[in-house]
């Protein structure tokens, strides 16, 4: 007599199937956890270059002096002698002045020169581990704005 196939499958077989595909889904899961805190750093470095671009233009359209100063967690811009716009991180990111980080960056009317020579760069951080900072960098005098993901 030949051999009885039963149709369906065995509960070991059903525990293997399930146990290969709750550790696929773990690996997977931090990495798509990974990609989202990855992704907030990087909106947030946007966000702060747009309003530095922002502030270099009104200060050359309005032809008066741009202010931006800066704290761990949140930034101030807006017209200088204003209480300007104050923009807060989310998510835990924190903000870092790596270079050049005395006082207030400040776009001069009429050119939108920059108060300092030398620009500065920020640094963008995650609180979790194995995301890449990502920098911010105003450069020179004209205050050109640039973001460069970094290392993690």
């Amino acid at each position: 007599m030949g051999a009885r196939w039963t149709q369906g499958m065995s509960l070991l077989e059903l525990l293997i199937v399930m146990a290969v595909v709750g550790i696929l889904l773990s690996i997977g899961w931090g990495n798509y956890n990974r990609a989202i805190w990855a992704n907030e750093v990087t909106e947030q470095a946007n966000m702060l270059a747009r309003d530095l671009n922002a502030s270099r233009s009104a200060a050359q359209r309005e032809s008066q002096n741009i202010t931006l100063s800066f704290s761990s967690n949140n930034y101030t811009f807006g017209p200088e002698g204003t209480p300007g716009t104050r923009r807060v991180l989310s998510n835990g990111i924190t903000l870092q002045c790596i270079t050049n980080c005395v006082g207030t960056l400040t776009y001069q009317a009429p050119f939108a020169t920059l108060n300092d020579a030398m620009g500065r760069v920020y640094r963008l951080s995650s609180p979790h581990g194995g995301v890449a900072p990502v920098e911010v960098r105003v450069v020179g005098v004209t205050g050109k704005v640039n973001v460069v993901r970094g290392q993690s």
